[in-house]
């Protein structure tokens, strides 16, 4: 099978072609993202669920690799099953015995810092980047079940999991004080 740019520029590269090849086959990809330092939190995104689902793509932070994976194919089963995401929609068996909350991402969050490969999937299918939509999954703190909005929530939560719902501005400013 020949891949091409949908703008027919040029071929695409062998991320691309696999990326495309995995969200026909399984529905939806999934990229990791890790700060090699340590200073970030590590961060989890899917590809293709507007393709496959016809609903916005999903980010969750600060959790193991193999967890969030796990968390976006559970979403990715709900949707499928009938569940509609939506903002401050509670999401259960993403983690045991808690349920998880959908933060609609400000539009200034819609970044290649944090959604590279669902932003150039979506133009790939040919959508404006005007209608690209995005949700992060926030999970609550494990022993005090608050989320990081919540008064008294554990700074290991808060700092876990940056505030894509704020404006970017804001993200920015409120994680910096």
């Amino acid at each position: 099978m020949m891949f091409w740019r949908k703008d027919k520029k040029r071929r695409l590269d062998e991320f691309e072609k696999n990326l495309i090849s995995h969200v026909e086959e399984h529905g939806f990809s999934a990229n990791y993202v890790f700060d090699p330092d340590g200073k970030e939190p590590d961060f989890t995104y899917s590809i293709g669920f507007r393709k496959t689902l016809n609903c916005s793509d999903f980010i969750v932070f600060g959790l193991p690799k193999e967890l969030m994976h796990n968390m976006l194919w559970e979403v990715f089963r709900q949707v499928k099953a009938g569940k509609v995401p939506d903002d401050g929609i509670e999401w259960d068996d993403l983690l045991l015995g808690q349920k998880c909350v959908s933060k609609r991402l400000h539009p200034s969050n819609h970044t290649s810092e944090f959604l590279s490969s669902s932003l150039w999937y979506n133009r790939y299918l040919g959508h404006e980047a005007k209608d690209f939509e995005a949700f992060q999954l926030v999970w609550p703190g494990s022993n005090d079940r608050k989320f990081p909005w919540e008064e008294g929530a554990h700074i290991s939560v808060i700092e876990a999991q940056p505030p894509l719902w704020l404006e970017a501005e804001k993200t920015v400013r409120e994680s910096s004080d």
